[in-house]
C-alpha cells in the first residue's frame, strides 16, 4: 500500500473518532466530565 494512501486513509480516520468524541463531549451534562475526573484523582 502507497505510503500517502496509508497515510490520508489514518488521517481521516482520526478526524472522525476526533469530531465523534467531541460531540460526545457536547452531548453529556454539564459537570459529568468534571466529576468522573475528579473521581479519578481521588481513587
Amino acid at each position: 500500500m502507497d505510503r500517502d494512501v496509508l497515510m490520508q486513509q489514518m488521517t481521516d480516520r482520526f478526524q472522525e473518532l476526533y469530531n465523534r468524541a467531541l460531540d460526545a463531549l457536547d452531548l453529556a451534562p454539564d459537570g459529568q466530565w468534571e466529576q468522573h475526573w475528579q473521581n479519578r484523582k481521588t481513587a
